[in-house]
């Protein structure tokens, strides 16, 4: 995985926190004109394939800031010391392989049920993203993963919270036959897609990306920049929920994300973000919440 990926186009730039925060404010102002475009102005919830697009079309998109605007390796996407060899391969293919069969089976599934080319397009980049989640939890140690088990603490439980409150109220007032078995059923095959997905999509972009760039190490007002980068976060989504419900997620995803991204900078390893991400997102349609 070096090589590439740890090339840049020149040193990084140096310049301050204001600056760096208008150019992220820019990046995604961006890439939500192009959601909007894509989905008719963006003022009704867009369908799973026009989802899928939007999530696609920021692959390119951090790419080029990445590089050519941060002037840092891709490799510093996923772990922030990005330039570390992989010391334990045998363990890296194994991850790889386990995080890659699933999105595998959803490339051989989208060509037998043909549903559009966005859901083929979002499996094969998925297995790219395999190789990213491999990358980050091969480089876990002890530290990590305590503040893996700090994320979910606290991210983790105010994001799946309520959904698990409304899955338990409903369940006592509307009994479904089997529901649970049925919960658990949508759960691991969410948490199958978000796991590698998030690695090459949305959350890569903005805690590995974004975040990175928009607070530096030292920098004062750390809150207040993770704060920045998960309001900024909240609105990215309303090409594809509609406008009329970003003020609820904004405020959601304002605490949420502010504690993913204080989590993703103590660590410097984007499985804890990653991974408190794919299980709140996981327990969200479980809970029946599906976007």
């Amino acid at each position: 995985m070096t090589g590439v990926m740890t090339w840049t186009p020149g040193p990084p730039r140096e310049v301050g926190p204001g600056r760096r925060m208008l150019e992220v404010a820019l990046c995604v102002a961006v890439w939500i004109g192009i959601g909007a475009l894509i989905n008719d102005g963006g003022t009704d919830t867009a369908s799973a394939s026009t989802i899928n697009w939007y999530l696609l079309i920021g692959i390119p998109i951090v790419i080029v800031f990445q590089l050519w605007v941060r002037r840092r390796p891709l490799l510093e996407l996923w772990v922030r010391e990005g330039g570390r060899s992989i010391t334990r391969p045998v363990l890296f293919r194994v991850l790889f392989v386990a995080a890659a069969i699933y999105p595998a089976y959803t490339v051989i599934d989208s060509f037998v049920d043909w549903e559009g080319g966005a859901f083929l397009v979002f499996g094969l980049t998925s297995i790219v993203g395999a190789a990213g989640f491999a990358y980050a939890y091969v480089h876990f140690d002890r530290r990590v993963l305590k503040y893996l088990a700090f994320c979910l603490g606290t991210a983790g439980v105010l994001g799946a919270g309520p959904a698990v409150v409304h899955d338990f109220t409903h369940s006592l007032s509307h009994p479904v036959k089997d529901q649970p078995s049925s919960d658990l059923g949508v759960f691991w095959i969410s948490l199958l897609t978000y796991l590698p997905s998030l690695y090459v999509m949305e959350e890569v972009a903005f805690r590995g990306c974004f975040d990175s760039h928009a607070h530096h190490g030292g920098d004062r007002r750390g809150v207040l920049t993770a704060i920045y980068v998960s309001v900024i976060w909240g609105l990215w989504h309303a090409p594809v929920i509609g406008w009329d419900e970003i003020p609820i997620l904004v405020a959601y995803q304002g605490v949420i994300g502010t504690f993913l991204s204080i989590w993703w900078r103590k660590s410097g390893n984007l499985g804890v973000s990653a991974t408190t991400h794919a299980v709140i997102d996981s327990v969200r349609n479980a809970s029946g919440a599906i976007p």
